[in-house]
């Protein structure tokens, strides 16, 4: 049943006002009693966060125009209202309300935020990225909008960039949030899951994902020593990186070296026998002559087990 804030009687409660009792009242009216006594709230929290920083930049004597952030009670009013529709199913409408509010605010972080939820509702993720990368460069503080970046990223399956997300969450979010709680939630599972199966920390997860990423574009400017030996980083952290194998093995191929390139390649299938570019490669390399250089071969996308899991995800519906 819908609660309608006491303070107004007039629009829907939405926040846990820690002055009222913890009553749930609308936006409009959290904005217009808070105060001092609001130590502790989450969006009195935020607010302060955001005075700090815009104090700490001007004693620096500098400007940052992606700080300046505009409130207003009635256009944050009106996205509620918005995502009430989308939440709903009613997207269409909920989105209407949106861009016609993005016309006349295009500097308020909430507009995009809305504009953003409803993209990601209608998974749209591009669209919805953008429009959260909008409201964080207007607030840097917009926890939700970083974690709504994250649940994109986990979708898609870009691990990377969904442990950055949940981790800013981490850092700026108030620990009593439902989604900061499962921002930690996720973060913890998935680094249980690479303890329990690759051996490695988050850590060094991110640190072998880069290296990897170094090499890849050091095999896509042809500096096949170079990328070797960013693969060989990669694997120094994370002993099963399957994938640094199998691009040592085209990069050898590619110098002439075949012993070492079928060397990487036989790696690369003991450790996942159903690694089809490794199979595929491997059939190639084997035809050559010792020193005998590999010419133009097909590469495989850097992000070939993400493609794959989006292609079955595809197949089961």
């Amino acid at each position: 049943m819908k609660k309608i804030c006491p303070i107004c009687s007039k629009n829907k409660g939405k926040r846990y006002c820690k002055i009222k009792n913890d009553t749930l009242i609308c936006s409009l009216c959290c904005a217009r009693v808070r105060n001092n006594e609001c130590e502790g709230c989450s969006y009195y929290e935020d607010s302060k966060r955001f005075i700090i920083e815009k104090e700490k930049q001007r004693e620096k004597k500098q400007q940052f125009p992606h700080f300046i952030k505009r409130i207003d009670p009635q256009v944050d009013d009106e996205v509620n209202k918005a995502l009430e529709l989308a939440e709903k199913g009613r997207l269409s409408e909920g989105k209407k309300i949106l861009i016609e509010l993005l016309a006349q605010n295009p500097d308020i972080d909430s507009v995009h935020f809305g504009l953003g939820t409803v993209a990601a509702f209608q998974k749209k993720y591009d669209e919805a990225l953008s429009h959260f990368d909008k409201a964080i460069k207007i607030f840097p503080y917009y926890t939700e909008a970083w974690f709504n970046k994250g649940m994109i990223y986990k979708e898609t399956l870009e691990i990377e960039k969904m442990i950055e997300a949940f981790k800013k969450v981490e850092e700026i979010g108030d620990i009593n949030e439902d989604f900061v709680l499962e921002a930690k939630e996720i973060l913890a599972s998935f680094t249980k899951n690479l303890h329990n199966t690759e051996g490695i920390t988050l850590d060094e997860f991110m640190s072998a994902t880069k290296k990897f990423k170094e090499g890849y574009n050091y095999m896509d400017k042809r500096e096949w020593k170079n990328a070797i030996n960013k693969f060989q980083e990669t694997i120094s952290i994370d002993h099963h990186h399957t994938q640094s194998y199998g691009n040592i093995g085209i990069c050898y191929a590619r110098l002439g070296n075949k012993q070492k390139a079928l060397e990487a390649l036989d790696k690369a299938i003991e450790l996942d026998p159903h690694y089809k570019p490794a199979l595929h490669n491997k059939k190639i390399i084997t035809s050559l002559s010792e020193g005998e250089k590999l010419g133009d071969l097909p590469m495989f996308s850097v992000e070939y087990y993400k493609d794959l899991l989006n292609k079955k995800k595809g197949l089961n519906g």
